[in-house]
């Protein structure tokens, strides 16, 4: 089996993008753009130095969002933090430096923790799925979900796990609409949980995910203002390359395009010596790819 090639000299210039997979050559299908979702596990309250050089910031929910516009379709790759992945490091004014091996979550921890530690971020995650260009990006602080949450008036979801340690007020086995905090707990608490694991919370990642994006393209569908109105409430807590009239022009958009559901990249996670470590099967990925959003030429 070749090697992926990454040919394109910017992440952000689809048509320069081509990869060689077993001999054949792949490039990007006409229509898609990718939307790197990031969710910091920090506070907007927890500020850095805009020229600094490193933050601690990581991005611990990564979501690829993947837009198809000539079939008004869209999914999201759900990206495990763990994942063991190629970063570079940075130094004053921007300088790349040597890189390492590392989990996925610490590219994000180069820079002022906005938007050159987005771009960073999305250099890694690009090149972890062959060079795949990364049109856009968006980061929220965890103190955003709450917001967000309750801007859509509350997410229903099925309690699966035990949440008795953390928040007895998501009660096991019912049906909940979550709000405020509960929204919170229930997407990032690992800690004082019968299964700890990260496989276990991306799974309930990815079950309030798609509750949220039911809800709100529902809500897109009767509240016109909805989109712009996100955009503002959230504006303290994120960081992107898009303007807000943009993110809510995105967000009209998608109201009416299909949804094809989350994806994820299979993979084996272990102990390392001192954290978890997920490692990419490198077979199912270039398959899952070849399928998702190339097309031989």
């Amino acid at each position: 089996m070749e090697s992926a090639r990454y040919e394109g000299e910017s992440l952000y210039s689809p048509e320069r993008f081509s990869v060689t997979l077993n001999g054949r050559s792949y490039q990007l299908r006409d229509g898609l753009e990718c939307f790197l979702l990031m969710g910091l596990d920090s506070f907007s309250t927890e500020k850095t130095e805009p020229d600094a050089i490193r933050n601690d910031q990581q991005a611990d929910f990564l979501f690829l969002l993947v837009v198809d516009h000539s079939t008004q379709s869209c999914c999201a790759l759900h990206i495990n933090r763990d994942t063991m992945a190629e970063i570079d490091r940075y130094g004053l004014a921007g300088r790349r430096l040597k890189g390492f091996t590392g989990q996925l979550a610490l590219s994000h921890t180069y820079g002022s923790g906005k938007n050159d530690s987005c771009r960073y971020t999305c250099d890694a995650v690009s090149r972890l799925l062959l060079g795949l260009p990364i049109r856009h990006y968006l980061s929220l602080t965890m103190d955003a979900i709450p917001v967000l949450n309750d801007l859509v008036g509350g997410v229903k979801v099925t309690i699966e796990d035990d949440f008795s340690n953390s928040d007895p007020t998501l009660i096991q086995g019912q049906t909940q609409t979550l709000h405020g905090k509960q929204a919170l707990t229930f997407v990032r608490a690992r800690g004082h949980m019968n299964d700890s694991s990260n496989l276990n919370r991306m799974k309930r990642q990815r079950v309030y995910m798609q509750a949220l994006y039911e809800t709100l393209t529902g809500k897109l569908r009767t509240d016109e203002d909805l989109g712009l109105r996100l955009a503002r409430e959230l504006s303290d807590y994120m960081v992107s390359d898009l303007s807000v009239e943009e993110l809510s022009a995105l967000a009209e958009k998608l109201k009416d395009y299909r949804y094809d559901g989350v994806l994820t990249i299979e993979g084996e996670a272990k102990r390392g010596e001192k954290y978890m470590e997920f490692y990419v099967d490198t077979d199912a990925l270039q398959t899952l790819l070849t399928g998702l959003v190339l097309e031989e030429y």
